[in-house]
Parts: C-alpha cells; structure tokens; sequence
C-alpha cells in the first residue's frame, strides 16, 4: 500500500466516522476537492483503489505500415481516404502514417498528347509563319485558333501517393493523358497583331474552316465591321497545327 492510498483509507475512516470536513482537513492536511472526490468514488464502486486505465490502442501500428507500404507499392493510384477506408482508420491517422512511411501525396499532372512527328512538323511550320510575316512588318495581322473542347476522362488530381522522387514512378501512372473524343464542339478564337480581339465564336457541327475562306466573314462580321472600315481579306494556309491567319491590307 502506498503513502497515497494509506492517506484516502484514513480520509474515508474519518467521512465514515461522520466528521466535518473541516476536520478532516485540518487533520489530514489535504484539500475539499480531494474529499469530495474520495467520496464520490467510493459512493460508484465501493472501494478506494487506484484505477489504471487501459492503454489506448495503437492504430500506427508497424503491422498497418507495413500493410500500407505494400498496397502503395502495388497500386501508386490509390488515394489516401481509400486507404484509410480500407484500414479502418481516420483520414488524420492515414495522413501520419504517410508521413512516417516518408510518402506524400501529389497531383497528377495533365499533358497533351503530342507525338515526336507532331513536335518536328509544328517547329517547321512555326518557321514559316514566322519567315511570312518578315516583309510586311505594319501589316496587321489577325490570328486565329481553333479550341475542339472534348469529353475526357474526369481525374482526380489528388488520389496520387508518390515517394519523394518523382523519377521512380513510370510516367504513365504519373500524368493523365487526354485525347480527342467524338462528343466535342469547335471554338474560333481571333485576335488581331495590333491587340484588338474578337468574342469566342462556335462554329457549328459538320463545319470546315480550312476549306472555306469567307468563314470568318460569317462566323465574326461585327468584328470585322467595327474594326476596319475596308478590309480586304487573304486566307493564309494553315503553317502550324490549329493556328491560322488572314491577313488584312
């Protein structure tokens, strides 16, 4: 029995004695709080030995890091709210075990798909263009690009678990290509060299813009209209993917 048990026993010896609790205190040299909890406490169970709580499980476990580290390794896609789903644990809990595992969550990262053909003949073209527009250095210029929007595959930019070296993961887990799709709708953006800009046009279903040259007399003739009083239009050939101009004299 140690010093503070022989000193609740006396306490308790003394309320069942029916003293005053200012003899008690004085007696005892203790304060009214601990009287009152000692009485309480023998009142709900009817003894006055220390209660030990039990230790609080251990949700890091090295048996949940050790699970974790295998399934990051297996699939580098799973999200920390799915794992922390699958362990039975909170989305804090997770986060630490990430933590302790020396892992961090990054975005996937959208690219374009361009092929190295593709690459090689836009750098020639864009010479063209550029080669072009060398004589005529006050000719203003209107520039125009066409947007195809497509539906593509929703990804979620955060559901990637990486190590701290982006060089170990392969670079198809790592980005999330997106490519045309049949469900699109065309945009024609135009500007002009000397700043001056045009609304987004749609242009509708089944229309070529490369094959017919007074299609941007019909998709923007407010722009054209307001913005030059006789304008007298030349459609130049395609030199870059998607990139377009007519030049105006």
């Amino acid at each position: 029995m140690d010093q503070k048990e022989s000193k609740r026993r006396s306490l308790l010896q003394m309320l069942q004695s029916d003293k005053t609790i200012s003899d008690i205190r004085k007696s005892l040299n203790c304060s009214r709080t601990a009287i009152f909890r000692v009485r309480k406490f023998f009142h709900e169970t009817g003894d006055i030995k220390r209660r030990f709580n039990k230790p609080k499980p251990v949700k890091r476990s090295s048996q949940l890091l050790r699970s974790v580290k295998r399934k990051v390794k297996r699939n580098q896609l799973r999200s920390i709210c799915q794992l922390a789903r699958e362990a039975n644990v909170t989305n804090s809990t997770m986060q630490k075990v990430m933590k302790d595992l020396n892992l961090k969550s990054r975005a996937v990262v959208t690219k374009h798909l361009i092929t190295n053909k593709q690459k090689k003949s836009r750098k020639e073209r864009c010479k063209k263009l550029l080669n072009w527009r060398k004589p005529y250095p006050r000719r203003v210029t209107i520039f125009s690009d066409e947007k195809l929007f497509t539906v593509d595959k929703v990804t979620n930019r955060r559901t990637l678990v990486l190590p701290k070296k982006l060089k170990e993961v392969p670079e198809n887990i790592r980005y999330s290509f997106s490519s045309k799709k049949p469900a699109s709708v065309m945009v024609l953006g135009v500007i002009a060299s000397n700043g001056k800009r045009c609304p987004p046009a749609f242009v509708k279903k089944g229309k070529k813009i490369d094959s017919d040259e007074n299609t941007y007399q019909e998709l923007i003739p407010v722009y054209m209209a307001k913005n030059f009083e006789t304008p007298i239009f030349r459609h130049k050939q395609p030199v870059a993917k998607a990139v377009h101009t007519v030049a105006v004299i």
